[in-house]
């Protein structure tokens, strides 16, 4: 108890001092710093239980330690103080690091304990600074994993975005083959309709030629029988020409015998009056018997003519009929043949006709999937937006921190950078200053550049003609310092620059010259969250497109008060993973 109450006193002697009051805000900072981190908000009831209520405890027993009236602490005393306050620290460091409080840990102290304002306070700005380094670099590392959350989101989001544009195009081709594909099945009902529409047609029409070729042969047998009857009239013709002939002759004799009975008739005298008048009337008969047998013949001549005409056309008709029946018997075989191929047809529409029918279901199904589908794909880009907008959230964070953070001045190399930084601003705002009040470089020049094309990429200024020996000098000399620096903090230097307002780098130096940005405009992201920035310092981490992690710090540039542009400076983590 004695030796707890001794160290009480020593702590009543720092509250009474006057620098005690900072020294609490920073401890209650600390804490508040790391609840903000590790959103744990535990740390403030910390602050407000274990520090508070004991000073004040020990404030209000107005007990005090005077070490006027008491010895001076040994040195082995002093020894034991400084292990203390190195388990204090080490205590502290396992807060930070591990998120975790041993309050199972107790002290023990010597009889006599003296604890100094001056060790006191070393202690607490010690413990601070490394608190704030240990926060410093996880928050780089934290802005580090959300560049490339970032970068990678970009990446996929930018492929996602070609491989949506190509299905959408592939969802639209399946979409227009599916609609082919229901005309297809549409026409090919109508060309079963039509098909089997033909094959009744082929039916009947096959029935007419089965028809026509029985009423042609039954023609044929016709033909045949009329030129047997034709053939049998013919002789009948003759034998009726004969007769015909037989009769003129008889006629003939009989006019003949009648000019004689008429002459014996004359010879006879009267006697012979009555054979005369039969004699003339067997006269007027031969004549009249031979005038009609004549014209009979004639006529029976004239039929033997036109029935030789007749034979003749019944003998074309005959070889018409054959030539008819042979074009009929092998149109019956182009029939037969075209009926089995219209029947192929028929068979094989009708199996097409089915299958579309069946699948057409189906093709509907698709159709559904397909929709499905495009709503997946639009929910999946939606989600990539929506991851973008969280590691653009998550940078902004980390940003914030270092804000925070950047505002103590610790043994980090984003500190040292700032120092430096500082330092160099101040060289070119006098040189710049000079340089303007000498009327070396007008206003306007510096303020208002024109760029001059040098090349498809580069540019130059007026101002930057004047003193880019200068320039290149000033940003030399921070190049070297930080890269001699940064291999103690496992970073490797790349870049310093300078860029106006409107992202024209004037002034570039770098490790490697194929990094470096000398005489381009730059309109990159960086440069536009640069140009938006309304704060002195800002600090960014990103990818660039080789897989290169970049920590880029621009500070801000003033010349005779008016706002010019920035100085940044890039570098890269070494041994990161």
């Amino acid at each position: 108890m004695i030796k707890l109450k001794q160290i009480f006193l020593q702590i009543q002697i720092i509250l009474n001092h006057k620098n005690v009051l900072p020294i609490l805000f920073i401890l209650q900072f600390v804490f508040s710093v790391l609840g903000i981190v590790f959103n744990k908000m535990f740390f403030l009831p910390l602050v407000v239980f274990f520090f508070f209520p004991l000073f004040w405890k020990l404030y209000q027993k107005k007990e005090v330690f005077d070490p006027k009236t008491e010895r001076c602490p040994e040195e082995s005393e002093m020894i034991e103080v400084k292990e203390k306050i190195s388990k204090i620290n080490q205590f502290l460091k396992d807060i930070v690091k591990h998120n975790q409080i041993n309050l199972t840990k107790k002290l023990s102290v010597s009889k006599k304990l003296f604890l100094s304002m001056e060790d006191y306070i070393n202690f607490l700005l010690s413990t601070l600074n490394e608190t704030m380094s240990f926060l410093t670099d996880k928050s780089e590392k934290l802005s580090i994993f959300s560049a490339d959350i970032n970068y990678y989101t970009q990446v996929s989001q930018k492929k996602s975005e070609t491989q949506i544009h190509y299905a959408q195009e592939i969802i639209e081709l399946v979409q227009e083959l599916l609609g082919s594909f229901k005309i297809v099945v549409m026409k090919s009902q109508e060309a079963f309709n039509v098909a089997d529409q033909a094959n009744t047609v082929y039916e009947k029409g096959s029935l007419v030629m089965s028809n026509t070729v029985s009423s042609v042969q039954k023609l044929e047998s016709f033909i045949l029988d009329t030129t047997s009857y034709l053939q049998k009239i013919k002789l009948f013709t003759g034998e009726i020409g004969k007769v015909m002939k037989l009769i003129l002759e008889i006629a003939k004799k009989t006019k003949t015998l009648s000019i004689n009975a008429s002459i014996e008739a004359v010879r006879a005298g009267h006697l012979g009056n009555g054979f005369k008048i039969v004699a003339g009337e067997i006269q007027k008969f031969s004549d009249t018997t031979t005038e009609i047998s004549k014209k009979v013949y004639d006529n029976l001549q004239a039929l033997n003519k036109d029935m030789d005409k007749s034979f003749h056309r019944v003998e074309q008709s005959k070889e018409i009929i054959h030539s008819v029946i042979d074009d009929t018997g092998n149109l019956k075989k182009y029939f037969d043949e075209l009926s089995g191929f219209m029947h192929k047809s028929f068979e094989a529409t009708k199996e097409i006709n089915d299958v579309a029918m069946n699948e057409l279901s189906e093709v509907e199904d698709i159709d559904i999937k397909i929709n499905n589908i495009q709503e997946t794909i639009s929910d999946f880009k939606e989600d990539f937006i929506l991851l973008s907008k969280t590691a653009n959230y998550i940078t902004y964070s980390s940003e914030e921190i270092s804000k925070i953070i950047n505002n103590f001045d610790m043994d980090n190399f984003q500190s040292f950078c700032r120092q430096n930084a500082e330092d160099t601003i101040i060289l070119i705002q006098n040189y710049f200053e000079k340089q303007l009040s000498d009327r070396a470089i007008s206003e306007k020049e510096l303020f208002e550049a024109e760029y001059y094309p040098e090349t498809s990429e580069k540019f130059s200024t007026a101002y930057q003609k004047k003193s880019e020996i200068e320039m290149k000098k000033i940003l030399n000399q921070l190049k070297d310092s930080l890269t001699f620096r940064a291999m103690e903090f496992e970073k490797s230097f790349s870049v310093c620059f300078l860029m106006d307002k409107k992202g024209f780098v004037p002034f570039c130096v770098a490790e490697d010259p194929s990094v470096c940005k000398d005489k381009m405009l730059l309109k990159d992201p960086a440069v536009t969250k640069i140009q938006k920035n309304k704060e002195e310092f800002l600090m960014q981490v990103y990818l660039t497109e080789e897989g290169t992690r970049i920590t880029d710090l621009s500070f801000s540039l003033k010349i005779k008060d008016k706002a010019w542009g920035f100085l940044r400076m890039q570098y890269k983590p070494l041994g990161f993973f």
